[in-house]
């Protein structure tokens, strides 16, 4: 009787140390897939004109009669970052200067931005 319950206790133990092992690595992924700093700001001043994922919104550019660059592409992702935050600040072409946005967020963007680069 008194293995079976030395038995007994081992395996509760065991079972609670992969019970505990499970939800310490669901912690560290649920971590792991916290959202990129730049992406609300992205996605609530960017994402009109150049989508969710860099792809250029085709109606924008046509009503604009402009050419919006897929933002991973070379010609975009070559640039260095001072020449983009150069754009957004400044403008370029049809794209208007983005007014109101902290630098911290200008670079969280780029930063993000650089996510879409393409192989």
């Amino acid at each position: 009787m008194r293995a079976e319950w030395r038995n007994a206790t081992f395996a509760a133990g065991l079972l609670a140390a992969a019970v505990a092992q499970t939800f310490a690595q669901s912690a560290s992924l649920a971590a792991d897939k916290k959202p990129h700093p730049g992406k609300d700001i992205y996605e609530r001043r960017c994402a009109l004109c150049h989508g969710p994922d860099g792809s250029p919104q085709e109606s924008v550019a046509k009503m604009l009669q402009a050419e919006i660059p897929h933002l991973g592409s070379p010609r975009v992702q070559s640039k260095s970052d001072a020449e983009i935050q150069k754009v957004v600040k400044d403008g370029a072409g049809k794209m208007k200067a983005m007014k109101g946005i902290a630098d911290m967020d200008i670079t969280n963007i780029i930063a993000f931005m650089r996510t879409f680069k393409k192989p």
